[in-house]
C-alpha cells in the first residue's frame, strides 16, 4: 500500500460502512478516514476469448506481451456471450470531510475512481516523497479547500480490496455494479455519516471508462460526470498498454504480487511506463515521482483488458453535465500506446479534436471538455495538475455544486 501524502491528517484507521466522522467549521487539513465498505453485486461478465488461458500458463515462451496483443486484437471480433458472476467484496476507501464548510456542499460527495496499475492514492498526490509539496498534486487537498467531501476508493482487484477470479470477475460490468452499490449507500447515509444528495462522479483513464459504462447503464446514479484522461478511442490503444511497459503476469514482477493469480499482470518496463504516462520533455513533469511510481504501483487485470474493448458506450439517457479533461500530449487516449514507433502525440485540434468527438457519446448531456497543454496521461503528476483541478472545479461550480 503506498504511503499517505503528506498533506493527510488521518482521523484513524477503520473497518466499517458508516463513517462518522464530524464535521467542524475550521481546519487546517482535510479529515480522512479509511474504511472498507462490503458491496455484494451480480454482473454480466464477458466470456473470455480462447487461448488466452494458455498465454498467461506458458510462460517459457517469453512472448506474452505479443501473445497477449494478438488475443486482445482477435478478441474484437468473437461473438461475446455473458457469464453471469458476482458476489460479495470489500472495498477499500477513504472518506475526507473538507477542512472548511462551503453552505450546500456538505451534502455533495466526489467519488474518485482511479485508472489502472495505481490505486486511491493518485487522488491525493500520489504519496509523494519529501521535498514535493504533496498538495499542488492531490485532488483531494484543492476539493477540500472547496468546502467537498470525497471518497476515493480501492476498485475491484487493486491494493486493499478483495482480489477475486481476474479474468472473470474484474471486469467492467462487475466494477459499474460495485460501483453502483457505493452510490446507493452514499445517497442513503451508509457512507459519511450522512446522506448525500449531490454525487459526482469522477474518474481518471481506466476509472473514466467505468464512468461512461456507469452513466449508460445507471443513467440517473450520478449527477455529475467528470472523466479525466479520456478519450472515446480506448480499443485501438489497449496493446499498446500491455506491450509498451511489457505487461506480464505480476507474480513475475514482484514478490509484492506473489498471492495473485495469473490473469493479474504489472507492467515490468520501468521506461515504456514512463513513456505511456508521462510526456517526452521532462520539465513538464516532476523527475522524484518516477521512482516512487516504480515502488508503488499496482496491477491491472487481464479481465479488465478484454471488456474494456466491448465498454465505450453512448449514454442516451445521461442527461446531467460531462466534462472530458485531458492531456494534450496524451499517448493512452489520443494515440495508440506505442511511442517508440508513432513519437509524441497529441490530442488534435478542430474536426481532429479527440476530446470534442467524444461528445457524440452524450447526445443528451451537456457536454465540455478541457485539453491541458504540456500534459501526459497521468494529469496529476504533471505540473499543470492544478489547471486540472480548478478546470473540474470551475465545471461543478459552474452547474450548482
Amino acid at each position: 500500500m503506498p504511503p499517505f501524502s503528506p498533506f493527510l491528517f488521518l482521523l484513524g484507521s477503520i473497518t466499517a460502512t458508516v463513517v462518522n466522522a464530524q464535521p467542524t467549521v475550521k481546519r487546517s487539513q482535510p479529515t480522512c478516514s479509511d474504511v472498507t465498505i462490503p458491496v455484494t453485486i451480480t454482473a454480466e461478465n464477458y466470456q473470455t476469448p480462447g487461448g488466452l488461458l494458455s498465454v498467461l500458463t506458458n510462460l517459457e515462451t517469453g512472448a506474452i506481451a505479443e501473445e497477449l496483443q494478438n488475443v486482445l486484437n482477435d478478441a474484437g471480433s468473437i461473438i461475446q456471450e455473458t457469464l453471469s458472476t458476482g458476489g460479495t467484496y470489500d472495498i477499500s476507501a477513504r472518506f475526507c470531510e473538507p477542512e472548511i464548510q462551503v453552505p450546500g456542499r456538505s451534502d455533495t460527495i466526489q467519488l474518485l475512481v482511479h485508472g489502472i496499475t495505481v490505486d486511491k492514492n493518485y487522488w491525493s498526490g500520489g504519496g509523494f516523497p519529501e521535498g514535493l509539496d504533496g498538495d499542488v498534486y492531490s485532488w483531494i487537498a484543492y476539493a477540500s479547500k472547496l468546502g467537498f467531501p470525497t471518497l476515493s476508493i480501492d476498485r475491484l482487484g487493486y491494493a486493499n480490496s478483495s482480489h477475486p477470479d481476474p479474468i472473470l470477475e474484474v471486469q467492467v460490468p462487475a466494477q459499474v455494479e460495485v460501483h453502483h452499490d457505493i452510490i446507493t449507500k452514499l445517497r442513503n447515509g451508509d457512507i459519511g455519516g450522512r446522506k448525500f444528495s449531490k454525487v459526482a462522479y469522477i474518474g481518471h483513464s481506466f476509472g473514466s471508462v467505468l464512468g461512461n459504462s456507469h452513466s449508460s447503464t445507471y443513467p440517473n446514479d450520478v449527477d455529475a460526470l467528470i472523466l479525466t484522461g479520456y478519450t472515446k478511442f480506448i480499443k485501438p490503444t489497449l496493446p499498446g498498454i500491455a506491450v509498451t511497459p511489457l505487461a506480464l503476469p505480476a507474480v513475475l514482477v514482484s514478490s509484492r504480487y506473489s498471492d495473485l493469480a495469473l490473469g493479474y499482470m504489472a507492467m515490468s518496463n520501468d521506461a515504456g511506463r514512463v513513456s505511456l504516462l508521462f510526456t517526452d520533455d521532462k520539465s513538464e513533469w516532476p523527475q522524484e515521482i518516477v521512482p516512487l511510481d516504480r515502488s508503488t504501483q499496482d496491477t491491472v487485470t487481464v479481465g479488465e483488458f478484454i471488456s474494456a474493448i466491448f465498454s465505450t458506450n453512448v449514454a442516451n439517457d445521461y442527461t446531467g453535465p460531462v466534462q472530458v479533461i485531458t492531456g494534450h500530449k496524451d499517448q493512452v487516449f489520443c494515440g495508440i500506446s506505442l511511442p517508440e514507433v508513432t513519437g509524441e502525440t497529441n490530442c488534435g485540434e478542430g474536426d481532429q479534436n479527440m476530446i470534442a468527438q467524444t461528445g457524440t457519446l452524450y447526445p443528451k448531456a451537456n457536454y465540455s471538455y478541457v485539453d491541458i497543454p504540456g500534459t501526459g496521461h497521468v494529469l496529476n503528476y504533471h505540473y499543470t495538475a492544478n489547471q486540472t483541478f480548478k478546470a473540474a472545479h470551475d465545471f461543478l461550480e459552474d452547474h450548482g455544486f
